[in-house]
């Protein structure tokens, strides 16, 4: 039972913010000058040099999906509503002329996480991925084809970008009295990539007799390639009323250069 509940303590299922802990999704992100541990690591590098203690990370895993249409707030107020002529316009409204879009963002441990005192190990696996497709998707889901015997042209925009990324680093800070200096150094292995996009603007046509349509995409894709990336921090030491300062640049210079054969262009 205590290793069930041990377990179940390390996994937090982070809904409006993501990448850390409990703490930055608390905080709505505002981090910088709080990260402890190996947790400074890709927020404030410096925070390490004013750190006594040693921590390690064995399990984590943080999972994180956004989209542009729908809000818990906007779900309600259509929650059982008549999903009448305005009704839908207010729904397509949602997305001020821009086309949908859904985010989402993985990242879990390789192996641990580790700090000592003023310098940290960490390793990790990351997935990202955006797809957008056409207001006019969500047009034809609500509206159908409109009525009998008009003349309608609905745009079929779709691209989906996808990346798998391992990321190595090394972290080391340094103590001045009272102002703490700390950078990250990161290797990157790109494991998989791909982009879906269209070659020319796709569309779906109808008329009274005719029903026209012409859409052609292309898919780029990797499964392979290398890269670095730099992690800047600069912070001060807490003073006795809990003011501290802190300012990072995070991935600077960052690249991931895929292999040559089969890379996007």
């Amino acid at each position: 039972m205590f290793l069930l509940v041990c377990f179940f303590s390390f996994i937090s299922v982070i809904f409006p913010y993501y990448n850390q802990d409990p703490i930055m999704m608390g905080l709505s992100g505002s981090y910088n000058t709080t990260a402890k541990g190996y947790q400074c690591v890709g927020v404030n590098p410096a925070n390490l040099a004013f750190e006594n203690n040693n921590y390690i990370g064995l399990f984590g895993l943080n999972f994180s999906i956004s989209n542009n249409l729908l809000t818990q707030q906007r779900l309600n107020s259509i929650s059982g509503a008549f999903l009448d002529e305005d009704k839908k316009q207010e729904i397509i409204g949602y997305l001020d002329g821009n086309p949908m879009e859904i985010n989402s963002f993985f990242n879990t441990p390789i192996i641990m996480n580790i700090s000592i005192n003023d310098f940290a190990i960490t390793s990790n696996v990351n997935y990202f991925s955006t797809f957008k497709l056409s207001q006019d998707f969500l047009k034809l889901f609500l509206e159908g084809n409109s009525e009998v015997g008009g003349e309608y042209i609905y745009d079929l925009f779709m691209e989906n970008n996808f990346a798998l990324i391992s990321e190595s680093s090394f972290t080391k800070a340094f103590n001045f009295g009272v102002v703490g200096l700390g950078f990250t150094i990161k290797y990157l292995r790109g494991l998989s990539y791909y982009n879906l996009e269209p070659t020319k603007y796709p569309y779906f046509q109808t008329d009274f007799l005719n029903i026209t349509s012409t859409s052609t995409y292309i898919l780029k894709q990797n499964s392979g390639g290398e890269g670095l990336a730099i992690d800047l921090g600069f912070a001060t030491k807490r003073t006795e009323s809990g003011l501290k300062f802190g300012m990072s640049i995070i991935n600077f210079g960052g690249f991931v250069k895929w292999n040559k054969l089969n890379s996007p262009q």
